[in-house]
């Protein structure tokens, strides 16, 4: 965020909110193309008590109005560091989705885990004003003064 790399990525309990964010970027993004909303089984995300690459980073949703308005979930991914001395790049999802600790965590099912919806750009003003409808908004996701 804010153009300061990070290990983190954020998602949220609530398919909406993704869409929101999604459709706000392609505001500022001229051209044609898609937005991309991503869902993930939650299952796949490690614990305390239970490991695994990606990782669930807690933060208590009091100690911030933005994390407890958009139902933010941070995940981070443990091994990164050795992927990225190996790789020069920091690894994708789907470079995790294949690491023999996340097969293990998953059972072997071979039932996808992550999946990607898409919207062309254009719609992206339109879904915005659905969105709003249901009280989906800048206003409503990071409630500070100016928004």
């Amino acid at each position: 965020h804010h153009g300061i790399p990070t290990r983190l990525l954020d998602w949220t309990r609530k398919p909406l909110v993704a869409a929101f964010f999604a459709a706000d970027a392609a505001r500022s993004d001229a051209g044609d193309g898609s937005i991309a909303v991503y869902a993930m089984d939650e299952r796949i995300v490690g614990t305390e008590e239970r490991g695994g690459p990606i990782q669930r980073l807690l933060i208590p949703r009091h100690m911030s109005a933005f994390l407890h308005a958009q139902a933010a979930l941070l995940t981070w991914c443990r091994g990164g560091e050795r992927f990225f001395a190996a790789h020069g790049r920091w690894p994708s999802y789907e470079d995790v989705l294949g690491w023999p600790a996340m097969r293990e965590l998953v059972g072997g099912r071979a039932e996808p885990v992550l999946w990607k919806y898409t919207l062309p750009k254009r719609a992206a003003a339109e879904l915005l004003k659905l969105l709003l409808v249901e009280q989906v908004s800048r206003a409503h996701l990071m409630p500070t003064y100016d928004n």
